[in-house]
């Protein structure tokens, strides 16, 4: 019986796997090795194993099913959609989509897994939304532009989910957010465009009741525990073959290739992400300090105020004492004048009487 390779031993055996292998950092390859001896449950958010078990054209149903969940109305997949965007021109930046598919309808789906919520800002998912639309309207070289019908243009749903939330969704509670174009007036009108945000993040926080399909997928997508994965197979056990699928991905050499890659270049991009907190730190710093420095002056300032204001309730204290003073001295000679004048009748009586 032909004993079954491990990774490292697979690697070994193919230079282009084993340049990329041994560029990775030491703590991605250990969490690899661990994934194959089964002591660790596979990066599910990886875009090779995500696309793989999302496969349009192999797993149409299971799309469907993910997808009507998230969005809230029920879709059937037909096929897949070339990922590569629409240009306006050469000189357009390309985009590159995750999971482009078509529906049965004829609207347009396209699912993007983001392990950084602040690398899909509003501005991305726009763009990308919009390139759904363009693309449905464009017409090639030897086409009429008398083809386009814009009453043909379909709805899209641009579906971003967030291994890490930012920005006003990392505000939120909600792990599920629906958005779409609407009117300051009540009106209704279907203005084709729709967006959703799944937040896996705010999902592990709040644990919501397995309560529906949404939340066993979310809830599987986010397990990284051996043992909470088993647990939760048992009681999925539609899950199994999704999860068996992920693990037989580490055996397949143009799969293995594909996500080496990909976990290559995520860990340039989390080196990048690094950088620019550290710098985001030290810019924010520097404003604590100075809003720190500012503080301190007008605290000093405050305080020299309230000296000021002491010293004048004071001077104010001395002259009220000084004032009752008076008061008192003036009140004294009254009385002794009142003394007087009542002596000075006194005697007036005295001289008349005589």
């Amino acid at each position: 019986m032909t004993k079954k390779l491990g990774i490292l031993e697979k690697v070994k055996e193919d230079s282009e796997l084993f340049s990329i292998w041994s560029r990775m950092s030491d703590e991605t390859r250990l969490k690899l090795m661990e994934v194959d001896e089964g002591k660790r449950v596979p990066d599910l958010l990886c875009d090779t194993i995500f696309k793989g078990i999302f496969n349009p054209d192999v797993n149409k149903d299971r799309l469907s099913r993910f997808i009507s969940c998230i969005i809230g109305r029920k879709v059937k997949v037909l096929h897949s959609l070339d990922k590569e965007g629409y240009c306006l021109s050469v000189h357009s930046k390309g985009i590159i989509l995750d999971l482009l598919v078509q529906f049965e309808d004829g609207a347009i789906g396209n699912v993007e897994i983001q392990r950084q919520g602040v690398y899909f800002p509003p501005q991305r998912a726009a763009v990308y939304s919009s390139n759904l639309i363009t693309r449905q309207y464009a017409v090639g070289k030897e086409e009429q532009k008398s083809n386009i019908n814009f009453l043909h243009v379909k709805p899209v749903y641009t579906i971003v989910i967030m291994e890490k939330s930012a920005g006003e969704l990392k505000k939120s509670d909600a792990y599920i957010h629906h958005f779409k174009q609407r009117s300051d007036t009540g009106a209704e009108l279907e203005l084709l465009q729709y967006y959703d945000y799944v937040c896996l993040d705010k999902f592990r926080e709040k644990r919501p009741q397995l309560a529906g399909e949404l939340e066993r997928w979310l809830r599987f997508l986010s397990i990284e525990n051996v043992q909470e994965m088993e647990k939760f197979l048992n009681e999925n056990q539609d899950f199994q073959s999704v999860y068996d699928y992920a693990i037989l991905m580490l055996s397949d050499r143009e799969e293995m290739l594909e996500m080496f890659t990909d976990l290559f270049e995520s860990e340039d991009i989390v080196a990048s992400l690094n950088k620019t907190y550290e710098a985001m730190s030290e810019d924010l710093q520097k404003e604590l300090q100075e809003k720190q420095n500012e503080l301190e002056e007008k605290w000093e300032q405050l305080q020299e105020k309230q000296t000021q204001l002491e010293e004048k309730e004071r001077q104010l204290q001395e002259k009220q004492t000084q004032l009752e003073e008076k008061k008192m001295q003036l009140e004294k000679k009254n009385t002794q004048l009142q003394e007087k004048d009542a002596e000075i009748q006194h005697l007036q009586r005295l001289l008349q009487k005589k």
